[in-house]
């Protein structure tokens, strides 16, 4: 899908239909194909403030402020909340879950925990990264599980050939993390 932009437009046709969102300091958007979203950058001097995720027919999805850690989406209403230090945010509407990958202390290199709530702002588990790992990125959510991107913290999981970044899969009803690979 061609997705077109300026500083303060996002425009892309869908079923012959011609979308445009207008939104201030626009850096970069794009179409995510794996989720049928269009994703919008906005922010100054090449930096990211803040994220926004569009349905194909351009209704607003999700707003993620990079700088306050404040989501806000809209399900059966609008949702808000606000986690210190977030890393990340994976929104997967099609499972019902927004999944917020955050620091337990404001170092940069603090370890990253994560929380899972329903698409109504319901906290439905905290998981901490596994020992050794801190996590970086969610990747994929299938039926009961999400691949989870987790960099090492210690040595002793550093592979013989110094690579440190490797795929675990989180069961995310016993918060059980298995260890599948490297990460590329």
């Amino acid at each position: 899908m061609k997705v077109i932009y300026d500083e303060i437009s996002v425009k892309w046709e869908y079923c012959g239909k011609n979308i445009q969102v207008t939104l201030d300091k626009i850096l970069h958007a794009s179409f995510r194909k794996s989720k049928n979203t269009i994703v919008i950058e906005t922010g100054e001097g090449f930096i990211e403030e803040c994220l926004y995720y569009y349905s194909l027919d351009g209704e607003f999805l999700l707003k993620n402020n990079l700088e306050t850690g404040e989501v806000t989406w809209y399900h059966n209403g609008e949702h808000q909340l606000a986690l210190p230090y977030t890393e990340t945010v994976g929104f997967y509407p099609e499972h019902h879950l927004l999944l917020i990958i955050y620091r337990t202390a404001e170092e940069r290199n603090a370890i990253t925990a994560m929380k899972i709530f329903d698409l109504n702002g319901n906290l439905l588990h905290s998981f901490t990264s596994p020992d050794g790992y801190t996590m970086l990125c969610v990747t994929e959510i299938e039926e009961k599980h999400a691949k989870v991107v987790c960099d090492a913290t210690i040595e002793e999981n550093v592979d013989p050939y110094g690579r440190d970044r490797f795929n675990f899969t989180l069961d995310l009803q016993t918060g059980q993390w298995d260890k599948v690979g490297l990460a590329y």
